[in-house]
């Protein structure tokens, strides 16, 4: 079945802004667009503020008309629209390679890949042709026991053409072939035989960099000059009005007005030297850095502009009776007025900081630490009474150590830190510690933990493997229902509910303490890889997050509803709520690492209850008598397992839910009027309207 998606708007807060890197400028009839490892953001004045277009990232790019077209690391190319940039990128192959280059004719696209060297597209299509007949090859091996022997290695990393001819840069020097036949010649006369990283192309003017230096050609590849010899490494190089510009990491930016003869620095105001790239949008320069991000040049001088431009990597998120406190690899923050985020760090030596907890008004932070000597990995947790305005260490540390930041969570006036297969706890502030730890018998790793009507629950990383501790604090299997051929994938509880996700087969639910579980997956997407990053729970609804957004139900998990209307970046990791808003953190796709789109928020009111679709649905149920007074029958629900109806009323706000019992069900607690009843079991999950007339 598809999702149902009901409508509510996230709305980006302004930040945490993180380390802010722009690789691309493009220009593009009124806008100006910014490319960087955290997301694509666009401007009608390199003044204003950035507006974030679409969370992908790319290392190479190409223009033709309105389209860009741009690839990476095994992304493959890709199309998007920069007159509708609303619509989806257009994948056009690849994906199999590491792209290193883009360049495109009037008719096709050109792609420089390692390993798969010079590649041709057929028009602007998916359909890609190799030509790498006289570039030179190295040879790989294959391992004996992936089936041993050898392939060979064609690398390609820089391309560009004129009206002539098209270059390109290789593991060994610089080639050239004829556009129509695509047969490569060397042109390394006088050229060491080295990486060529770049090449820039300019009227007559052909640039190349090998290694720290810049050698020119204006005979289409036939002889070269040495123009320049870097302090760094060289990153871009751009004609402007006649001046010759060189980008680098380190040396900033460089710049000759006499063809190369002198250079002099051009970096008044830069508080970035690891320059990417410089670019001129109508009369402006302007340049991208690795961390300091985007810069026009005015009045003689450099000057910054990334508001909007967001990206830190949110690894969690809490609250307390006043404040959310959040954190990514590299700071605390704290948000004031509803949307600015201020740093609230400790200054301690860290590696990352790893997560928040919070217990009342007090935030527990975990740090991973590792040193270059014995004992290597040295993780501790701090805390803060005042919101970040000091922080203090436990009075004992954790009684263990591991090789990552400990997980940490609280409950009522406990603190417990988890890592691998080991558990402590403690109720006075790290005084006295109490071990917990998994048996031999369950697998060696706590995937998620919680505490639920003050039980402690945990998913180890076994299959199938929900356990419980006992009144002796003794981890117990509680499984009965949950799939034994695939491990969990995250918790979450809400009202009487406990939820728990197993990839393939979707959310399980169970309403009896963890002793039997139901499916529940309606409307849920059951794609491999999504689980349980995260949950809030605010009166009867669940929210939770997932690599595809955020889902909610409001009815147990009788359906599901993506609820992920203005989240440009849909995987997000750990949501909170606070005075009737839900906040979000957003990461990247290597899974909290350093680059994400920061925190988002949503109003609760805002999000209007779903009623499940009632017609799709009506076949899998069968209700008599109907309208009802007291009790209903529920024809043969063909259920092996136990069976749970669920009934709400047209808004979607849940009444009861209750096992049925010999196919009747009493509902002589409704009052008259109109009902969803749904019936959630192994086999079906189904709707109906429901009458109450008496």
């Amino acid at each position: 079945m598809a999702n149902n998606y009901i409508f509510s708007q996230w709305i980006q807060t302004d930040g945490p802004y993180g380390t802010i890197n722009v690789s691309a400028i493009i220009r593009h009839d009124s806008f100006i667009f910014v490319a960087g490892t955290c997301g694509f953001f666009s401007s009608d004045n390199i003044r204003s503020r950035w507006n974030i277009k679409a969370p992908i990232t790319f290392s190479t790019n190409a223009m033709s008309g309105d389209s860009l077209f741009y690839g990476g690391s095994y992304n493959g190319i890709n199309m998007i629209d920069l007159s509708r940039t609303e619509i989806n990128p257009v994948p056009l192959g690849l994906d199999y390679l590491y792209i290193n280059t883009i360049s495109g004719s009037d008719s096709c696209l050109y792609a420089g890949a390692l390993t798969g060297g010079f590649n041709k597209s057929v028009g602007f299509s998916d359909q890609w042709q190799q030509y790498n007949n006289g570039l030179p090859t190295d040879t790989g091996y294959i391992p004996p026991k992936f089936g041993g022997g050898t392939y060979l290695i064609r690398n390609v990393y820089s391309i560009a053409n004129n009206s002539q001819f098209i270059f390109a840069g290789t593991q060994r020097g610089i080639f050239r072939a004829d556009p129509d036949d695509l047969v490569w010649e060397s042109k390394n006369a006088g050229l060491p035989l080295n990486k060529v990283s770049l090449i820039f192309i300019s009227d007559n003017d052909i640039y190349i960099c090998i290694e720290d230096t810049i050698y020119r050609s204006n005979d289409n590849g036939e002889s070269w000059k040495d123009l320049f010899v870097s302090q760094s490494e060289i990153t871009s190089i751009n004609v402007i009005n006649d001046v010759l510009f060189i980008t680098m990491r380190g040396a900033g930016i460089y710049h000759s007005d006499n063809d190369g003869i002198t250079w002099k620095p051009f970096n008044n105001g830069l508080n970035d030297l690891q320059v990417n790239i410089i670019e001129k949008t109508d009369t402006t320069l302007v340049c991208g850095t690795c961390s300091g991000g985007f810069y026009y040049f005015e009045q003689g001088m450099w000057k910054e502009n990334n508001t909007g431009i967001i990206c830190s990597s949110v690894r969690s998120i809490t609250t307390t009776s006043d404040a959310v406190i959040a954190n990514d690899n590299d700071d605390v923050y704290i948000l004031d007025n509803g949307n600015k985020w201020s740093i609230i760090s400790p200054d301690v030596p860290k590696s990352y900081f790893g997560s928040l907890a919070s217990m009342g008004d007090t935030v527990f932070l975990s740090v991973d630490y590792t040193t270059s000597s014995y004992p290597f990995d040295q993780p501790f947790i701090m805390y803060s009474p005042d919101r970040g305005n000091t922080w203090k260490n436990l009075i004992n540390p954790v009684p263990f150590v591991r090789d990552d930041a400990y997980g940490i969570y609280c409950d009522d006036s406990r603190l417990y830190a988890f890592e691998d297969e080991i558990m402590y706890y403690t109720d006075d502030l790290g005084s006295t510690w109490h071990q917990i730890i998994l048996p031999f018998n369950y697998c060696n790793q706590f995937v998620d933990f919680l505490v639920y009507h003050s039980h402690p629950f945990a998913a180890a990383c076994g299959n199938g493997e929900f356990i419980k501790l006992d009144t002796n604090e003794d981890w117990i299997l509680s499984n009965t229902g949950l799939p034994v051929d695939r491990p969990l994938n995250g918790l979450a509880y809400c009202n009487d509910v406990i939820y728990t996700y197993v990839d393939v087969y979707g959310i399980y639910i169970s309403m009896d303490d963890g002793n039997t579980w139901n499916q529940c997956t309606n409307g849920f997407n059951l794609e491999y890889g999504y689980g349980i990053h995260s949950f809030a729970e605010s009166g009867h609804d669940l929210f939770i997050t997932t690599v595809n957004g955020v889902y909610y139900t409001g009815n147990d998990g009788g359906n599901w509803d993506l609820i992920n209307s203005g989240l440009i970046n849909k995987s997000v990791s750990d949501i909170v709520v606070f005075d009737d808003t839900l906040y979000v953190g957003t990461y990247d796709l290597g899974y909290f690492g350093k680059y994400g789109d920061g925190i988002w928020k949503c109003a609760i009111k805002d999000i209007p209850v779903s009623v499940p679709d009632i017609i799709s649905r009506k076949t899998a149920i069968h209700i008599f008598p109907n309208p009802a007074k007291d009790y209903i029958q529920i024809s043969d629900p063909a259920s092996n397992g136990s069976v749970l109806i669920s009934v709400t009323d047209l808004s979607g706000r849940k009444i009861f839910t209750k096992v049925l019992i010999n196919n009747e069900l009493n509902v002589s607690e409704l009052k008259e009027g109109a009902y969803i009843i749904s019936i959630i079991s192994d086999e079906l999950s189904g709707s109906d309207i429901l009458i109450i007339d008496r």
